[in-house]
């Protein structure tokens, strides 16, 4: 009987001994639980999923601004070909002005950004070599006026029976000759360029309507044929030339749609087709020439600026990929080195989310993190959503 009775101590120690064991075991996979916790929520700030505050739009805001939105959803997304590019002037429609001979610049009458009609006087010239050639002019025409006063006298001569044949011939050929001087003389007046003025001076006029994009002609100084006076250029149309690199020609057509878009206006873009594509590789770049030709009513495109061409009907030779969560190219904007969108909760209320992207095609762009099917984004009016932001992010709290 000794024996079962000393047992239970020891069942009793066991007992004891047990129940910390379990409450351990316990905390420690409350704390592992809370370390994955952790860890999640650090892989979805990673991912940008963590949400920043509400931005809320008073009344007066939204009553100044135009809100649209559009659903997340899946969709395929082709990886859109974009090709650097610069917008140049249409080489038909740029004129290089520049003296014939050495002339003095006696006056200037068109400044920089002056638009001017075809036949506008640009800039009054002087130089030695016109006013001779003007004079030779005078010369010939005095000369020709008195070798047809001799023709007509020895052709009334003639046919009054008194004059002699080889005198009437001979007189017929000074005329001849006389009229070949005077065009010689009229020749290199226009060299010189004669084309208006009078004695040595000469009036440069502009050859097409555009704008004087440069002038480099100042009053008093002498010109030579080397210095340009002014540049011309109609930018109405433009071009806009990329650069395709050798694997990118196959996804090229002729005539397919393409869409440029500037660097100076992000929320812009204009539609054209590729008007052309060179038949050889640049040696050096190992890269071909590729063109839209895009009116420019507005004069926006300015020739220098930076762009990007991105054709807009992709050959069969890009293929498909499996649907993905997209949203409108508009609802991405730049936030540094992150992109965001604001997700719509009401009518007033926005939440921006930092987005990791994939796949970027013309009008849509794959999410991989950041959003859920079926949230609405915003696609107009984010402009004033990221200013807010930033008022949020400099001030802290919520806009009103």
């Amino acid at each position: 009987m000794t024996k079962p009775a000393a047992a239970l101590p020891v069942l009793f120690a066991l007992v004891l001994l047990s129940t910390p064991a379990c409450d351990h075991d316990d905390h420690a996979a409350r704390a592992h639980a809370h370390e994955d916790e952790r860890e999640a929520a650090h892989d979805d700030h990673d991912q940008g999923a963590e949400p920043p505050a509400l931005i809320e739009l008073a009344p007066a805001a939204l009553a100044n601004v135009t809100i649209r939105t559009a659903k997340v959803a899946r969709r395929r997304v082709v990886e859109a070909l974009r090709l650097p590019a610069e917008v140049q002037p249409h080489p038909d429609q740029i004129a290089h002005i520049t003296p014939l001979v050495p002339s003095q610049v006696t006056e200037v009458k068109a400044r920089p950004g002056d638009k001017v009609k075809k036949g506008d006087v640009l800039a009054v010239l002087k130089n030695v070599q016109l006013g001779e050639a003007r004079a030779e002019i005078a010369q010939a025409r005095a000369a020709l006026e008195v070798a047809r006063d001799q023709f007509t006298r020895q052709e009334q001569l003639l046919e009054a029976g008194i004059g002699a044949q080889k005198s009437y011939v001979e007189a017929q050929g000074a005329v001849k000759q006389a009229q070949a001087s005077l065009a010689a003389a009229i020749s290199r007046a226009q060299v010189y360029g004669g084309s208006g003025g009078s004695g040595a001076t000469t009036v440069i006029r502009s050859p097409l309507a555009g704008t004087i994009v440069e002038r480099h002609a100042t009053a008093g100084e002498v010109a030579t044929p080397e210095q340009q006076l002014f540049v011309i250029a109609n930018i109405d149309p433009v071009w806009v030339v990329g650069r395709a690199y050798e694997s990118d020609l196959p996804l090229l057509q002729k005539s397919e749609g393409a869409l440029v878009q500037l660097k100076s206006y992000p929320e812009r873009s204009w539609q054209g087709s590729i008007s052309y594509i060179a038949p050889t590789l640049d040696e050096r770049t190992r890269t071909a020439e590729v063109r839209v030709e895009l009116e420019n009513p507005d004069l926006v495109l300015k020739p220098g600026m930076f762009a990007t061409i991105i054709p807009t009907d992709p050959a069969d030779a890009v293929a498909e990929r499996s649907a993905s969560l997209a949203v409108p190219v508009s609802a991405v904007q730049r936030d540094g080195n992150q992109s965001l969108a604001f997700v719509a909760k009401d009518a007033r209320r926005f939440e921006p989310r930092v987005l990791r992207l994939g796949k970027r095609g013309v009008d849509y762009v794959e999410v991989l993190a950041g959003l859920r099917e079926g949230e609405l984004v915003v696609t107009e009016g984010t402009f004033i959503l990221k200013s807010e932001a930033a008022k949020h992010e400099l001030g802290g709290g919520h806009s009103h």
